[in-house]
């Protein structure tokens, strides 16, 4: 979800069967919202409603919409409802479907199968018959069957890629970048939200210029980002000269690109550690000079 683009066209569909449960009305407490049970479905209210333009669709089923949040209601664009023996519940669905009073009488005497559909662009709701789905005298039981096109995600490949990327312009022997396979990575990379963005502006930057946005910043503002590649263990940096070479060699083994290549990742994470405050500046840099030497 995180990689997705605003104003995405759908792309996955969640259903929300019998969603009180999860979504239920808390106007009935009261304080609304004093609870932790009521903040939680606000934040999921605001969640579907934030999600959907990204490309994920939602629909919310339920027998009787008054037990449902009136935000999740509100936020849905197309309604579908069917007999509502509940005076409450063709209230609240009713008037969100746009039904004059006269409307409302009715939802409660229609027959199985039909219901009344409306749109937020449309000028008003419009009944509907739904044609039932005649099955096979043998039950149909749905199964999976994996795409045999899914991607594999190479979680080293994809580590050597992006570090090459932010750090290619500090080799001495020059690798191929490839943004597209690096942003493709970005779905199923473990980083946060905002080193996902970071990491597709220095993609785009190299598809549109052809150099690396890397080589124009501070070494100070890659460091932090290219440290987040790899899974570093817990280091004690008061011990800097003595765990180089061991940090070093873990990386490399993440990374399988060169030992030149793993050296910088050390020099990354040693640095991200001094902004930190988790390594003395002074410390690193007789580090640093004793690497150099």
């Amino acid at each position: 979800m995180v990689s997705g683009e605003i104003n995405s066209p759908l792309r996955h569909v969640t259903v929300l069967e019998e969603a009180h449960n999860i979504l239920r009305n808390s106007q009935t407490e009261a304080a609304t919202g004093s609870t932790l049970a009521a903040k939680s479905v606000e934040m999921l209210a605001n969640a579907i409603a934030e999600m959907r333009t990204y490309g994920e669709g939602f629909i919310i089923a339920d027998q009787s919409p008054n037990a449902v949040d009136i935000a999740a209601i509100r936020n849905t664009n197309t309604k579908i409802i069917m007999r509502l023996p509940d005076e409450a519940d063709r209230q609240l669905a009713g008037k969100s479907a746009g039904m004059t009073n006269e409307q409302l009488i009715e939802l409660a005497k229609l027959p199985k199968g039909v219901a009344v559909v409306y749109q937020n662009d449309w000028l008003e709701p419009v009944l509907c018959k739904i044609a039932h789905h005649q099955s096979s005298t043998e039950q149909q039981l749905y199964q999976y069957h994996p795409d045999s096109s899914t991607v594999v995600f190479d979680k080293t490949k994809w580590r050597r890629q992006a570090a090459r990327l932010l750090l290619d312009h500090r080799l001495t022997l020059h690798s191929i970048i490839e943004p597209d396979a690096v942003e493709q990575g970005l779905a199923y990379a473990s980083l946060s939200g905002a080193s996902r963005i970071a990491l597709k502006r220095h993609c785009d930057y190299y598809r549109e210029h052809g150099e690396l946005l890397a080589a124009k910043l501070n070494f100070a503002e890659i460091a932090p980002l290219a440290s987040q590649l790899i899974d570093a263990p817990l280091i004690d940096f008061s011990q800097a000269s003595k765990i180089s070479e061991q940090l070093t060699h873990q990386i490399e083994s993440q990374l399988r690109g060169g030992n030149e290549l793993a050296r910088q990742m050390t020099h990354c994470l040693f640095k991200a550690a001094t902004l930190e405050n988790r390594l003395d500046e002074a410390n690193y840099i007789d580090w640093s000079k004793g690497e150099r030497s």
